[in-house]
């Protein structure tokens, strides 16, 4: 299992998506059959043939906004990733498939979903994950998560034309996605459309900058610095590395904890120095905790040969790279 991809996915689960802010609002929700919770053996999960679709419901969420779930929902939630910390994969591919056909459309339902196309994805069932992805696009169309799996599902089945639309979709409703711009690149190489695959990387890099000199501005309001070191998270890219590094010394205990969170995930060993001072010097308990586990981390992790954090540099299309960072 991608134990990393599927992680992300069930972040979804710990606040709701929305597509302009953080503060989504849910109306009173129901969900089917909620007082049975599937098993191993339970009629009540059923095999991946006899599950039906995801049918649109009449209480679509507006604007791009997610509520957080009934409690039947988050107890579904729970009991899935249980299973899946415990290793017992068939169990909570039952629990996030009965998750992800419950209704209304929540935070916690689009959680499921991505995990269970995560789990199709990583078992070499890949047109049941963009069978559920297509699906959950039609149900939710105002969340750059879903338009993000759902790029990248047709990308791995080599529908490119789709990916690109998918791709320029998820831009639309999260710029900060930086790494987007990257993968929107390769398709158009592998599109021969290589004037678009240059603007593309080169709006990469322009994006990279901008939010690198945000970060670094203390006058940047605490939000959205928090939001782009979550960002710069999920890229490896020498400048915005050294962001989330200067970031270590923010006024913000929230974001310096983000910060030493994300170092160690990212594996950026020359930062052990930094963290391992931090873990004694900080103000702030937490963050000291934090940065005590991140270098902890850093000491114990075996080299990664993918963690080089280089950039994209293009200057002509000539130089376009055959794949992504």
């Amino acid at each position: 299992m991608k134990i990393r991809a599927l992680l992300i996915a069930l972040l979804l689960a710990s606040a709701p998506a929305c597509k302009n802010s953080n503060d989504a609002s849910a109306p009173p929700v129901t969900v089917a059959n909620q007082n049975v919770i599937p098993t191993k053996n339970s009629p009540n999960v059923p095999a991946a043939s006899e599950q039906p679709a995801p049918q649109p419901s009449s209480d679509q969420p507006e604007d791009g906004e997610l509520g957080p779930g009934t409690p039947e929902q988050e107890t579904l939630l729970i009991q899935a990733k249980t299973a899946f910390l415990a290793d017992d994969f068939e169990v909570a591919e039952g629990f996030f498939r009965h998750l992800a056909n419950s209704e209304p459309i929540s935070g916690p339902t689009v959680t499921a979903a991505l995990a269970l196309g995560q789990i199709y994805i990583d078992t070499d069932r890949k047109d049941e994950a963009l069978t559920l992805y297509k699906s959950l696009a039609e149900r939710v169309p105002d969340i750059a998560e879903v338009q993000l799996v759902v790029a990248r599902a047709y990308a791995g089945t080599g529908e490119t034309t789709a990916a690109i639309r998918a791709f320029q979709k998820t831009l639309e409703l999260q710029p900060n996605f930086v790494f987007v711009h990257t993968e929107l690149g390769n398709l158009y190489v592998k599109a021969g459309r290589n004037d678009d695959a240059g603007a593309a990387f080169l709006k990469y890099e322009q994006r990279i900058y901008a939010m690198a000199k945000a970060l670094e501005n203390p006058e940047t309001p605490d939000e959205q610095r928090l939001q782009i070191v979550e960002n710069f998270g999920l890229i490896t890219d020498d400048r915005a590395t050294q962001a989330i590094v200067t970031a270590l010394t923010d006024p913000h205990p929230q974001i310096r904890l983000s910060a030493a969170a994300t170092l160690g995930e990212l594996n950026v060993t020359a930062a052990l120095e930094r963290l391992e001072q931090m873990a004694i010097e900080d103000p702030d308990m937490q963050v000291r905790m934090t940065a005590r586990a991140s270098a902890n981390a850093l000491k114990n992790a075996p080299p990664d040969p993918e963690a080089t954090l280089a950039p994209i540099r293009v200057d002509s299309p000539d130089q376009l790279p055959s794949s992504a960072p």
